[in-house]
């Protein structure tokens, strides 16, 4: 996108893994935040190589496959006890936020609990 968009349009960013958060903020109308909400859903190969690349989220994603819809609480605690990592829970969820964004994990929000799935 240039420096000057056409008036009546808005801008959405173009940085990696700040595009949805600039679109939630972005004045669209609904049709068009479906339309750039698929946009962002497109997932490269190298997206996926790179969520897969850290040792953690493989165990991630090794513990949801063996228990799914897990709580942020309930992966760093099976983390620990299991594997014998010590990550803080904003380690862990900063892993779920890459590994949702390769479209390997989805996530449900149920009141004040959010679980996440493989």
């Amino acid at each position: 996108m240039g420096s000057n968009p056409t008036p009546g349009t808005t801008e959405i960013c173009h940085m990696p893994g700040h595009a949805r958060q600039c679109l939630r903020r972005a004045a669209l109308s609904h049709t068009d935040r479906q339309v750039a909400t698929c946009l962002l859903r497109y997932v490269t190969v190298a997206d996926i190589y790179k969520a897969l690349a850290d040792r953690t989220r493989r165990i991630i994603l090794d513990e949801l496959a063996e228990r799914d819809g897990q709580t942020l609480f309930e992966i760093g605690a099976r983390l620990a006890s299991k594997h014998q990592l010590g990550s803080t829970r904003q380690a862990i969820s900063q892993h779920l936020g890459v590994l949702e964004e390769a479209g390997l994990v989805t996530s449900r929000r149920e009141g004040r609990y959010k679980y996440h799935f493989f």
